[in-house]
């Protein structure tokens, strides 16, 4: 939730400094007063909580009941999110997973009974695989282990999943570089490192950059769509649908907080590279550049 911070020591420095910035007094504690002005300053989320809202987020991270939180009470509330780098990680392991079996060369039957056993085999990976890490992703988002997240609650949840979903985004870039090249023979290297591959970080981080600038409206949006029976706070029925690539909650979550999906982050980059291979071979081929001149040459 820490922004700009890429890993865990990082999310821990700008917490360090941000702390020493705000504990006024410096005596290592952070008052509700300060409590505000912290949060909004290391999440960008650029929000006017309410005194009732900042009560229940201060009273969530205020671990001992001390009336003050200190820096590892902050650390732990703000920065334990480890359960969404698993859910990308398993999602991403089950996803290939079933890319390698769907790619099986078959025909007639043999191809359509492949089919149907992929597909069955992909949501019992689901079921297995990833619902188990949906619960603890649930349970490190419910700040005060009440069983429900409330609306205060779901800021940190959307915030933290749409900065790991960017971070997803940007491991793809450099986890697909070989297999861009291996399977694009027009494709050329230099350009894919020198100007695709940051023209994808750079998709990648408008992306992030737009939801940071609308962050309180898109959260208001997402809540609206994960909270079905409109009581004002989510139960882990209504979070996990929401999480499961292929249901319609899915999409209409990720449109809610208008981000890319992972896999439509994946699509776009292939696009990328294929068209960057096909106008490397349109210049590497003789005859098709022969065809294409001669075009150019009448069109004048």
């Amino acid at each position: 939730a820490i922004q700009g911070a890429q890993t865990r020591a990082q999310e821990e420095d700008a917490l360090r400094e941000a702390f020493r910035t705000f504990d006024r007094d410096g005596n290592g504690e952070i008052r509700k007063k300060e409590f505000t002005m912290v949060l909004t300053h290391l999440t960008k989320l650029n929000r006017k909580f309410t005194q009732e809202q900042l009560e229940t987020l201060f009273d969530a991270a205020d671990k001992d009941k001390d009336g003050a939180i200190q820096f590892e009470e902050l650390c732990a509330w703000l920065c334990d999110t480890p359960c969404f780098s698993q859910y990308f990680r398993e999602l991403d392991l089950i996803q290939r997973e079933y890319v390698k079996m769907v790619e099986t060369k078959q025909k007639g039957d043999e191809h359509v009974k492949t089919e149907e056993q992929s597909t069955e085999w992909y949501a019992t990976q689901i079921d297995q695989r990833l619902k188990p890490v949906l619960k603890q992703v649930f349970h490190s988002a419910d700040k005060d282990q009440n069983g429900v997240l409330s609306e205060e609650e779901s800021i940190l949840f959307f915030k933290n999943y749409v900065d790991k979903l960017a971070d997803y985004a940007k491991s793809t870039i450099k986890a697909e570089k070989r297999t861009w090249i291996n399977g694009n023979h027009w494709l050329d290297k230099s350009a894919l490192k020198q100007k695709l591959m940051p023209s994808m970080e750079e998709m990648v981080r408008k992306e992030l950059e737009d939801y940071e600038a609308h962050a309180d409206e898109r959260n208001k949006a997402a809540f609206k769509v994960l909270d079905r029976n409109k009581d004002g706070k989510l139960v882990m029925e209504e979070v996990e649908p929401c999480l499961i690539p292929g249901t319609y909650r899915y999409r209409e979550f990720h449109k809610a907080l208008k981000m890319s999906t992972p896999e439509a982050f994946k699509e776009a980059f292939d696009q990328i590279t294929m068209k960057a291979a096909r106008e490397g071979r349109r210049k590497s081929d003789p005859k098709i550049q022969l065809l294409l001149d001669r075009k150019a040459a009448s069109a004048n």
